[in-house]
């Protein structure tokens, strides 16, 4: 218990929920403005994910999906945030990536676009909030419209 209040005290005086949606609103400044240099800050030196991605792979991934969009919008509701062993913070969000701006859930099913799960893990490293692993898998249109997660 000592121990777990004390990563909570080393990792941030925030609450989970205000520094993953700080998290997520600083991605998503950077994506819609086509920014791979910003993105390149947000991401660990250690990041790995469950498909063996690393560092460079997933940043390759999101420079081809902002290549190919071209103008890129996001919808982002961060469903939860927790902090989690080893001053890690865990966040599961889902996201609309779409051609347009998109600033109120209802206007999703009028307009194309991907929606997906996201689940992230974050680290701090010299005061600033990283990813350092990631999950995602699509999503479907009703899960912006209820409180769980429907596959």
């Amino acid at each position: 218990m000592i121990v777990a209040l004390l990563n909570l005290a080393c990792t941030s005086d925030k609450a989970p929920e205000v520094i993953g949606l700080e998290f997520v609103q600083r991605a998503e400044s950077l994506i819609e403005e086509g920014s791979i240099r910003g993105l390149n800050d947000l991401v660990s030196s250690d990041y790995h994910d469950s498909d063996n991605r690393d560092r460079r792979d997933i940043l390759g991934i999101a420079s081809a999906y902002l290549i190919a969009t071209g103008s890129l919008h996001l919808f982002t509701d961060l469903k939860s945030a927790q902090f989690a062993g080893g001053g890690r913070l865990q966040c599961t969000l889902l996201v609309a990536f779409a051609a347009v701006p998109v600033e109120d859930r209802n206007l999703l099913p009028g307009i194309n676009a991907d929606l997906y799960w996201f689940d992230i893990e974050l680290i701090e490293e010299q005061r600033t909030w990283k990813v350092v692993s990631a999950a995602w898998e699509q999503a479907m249109l009703d899960d912006f419209f209820g409180d769980r997660r429907t596959r």
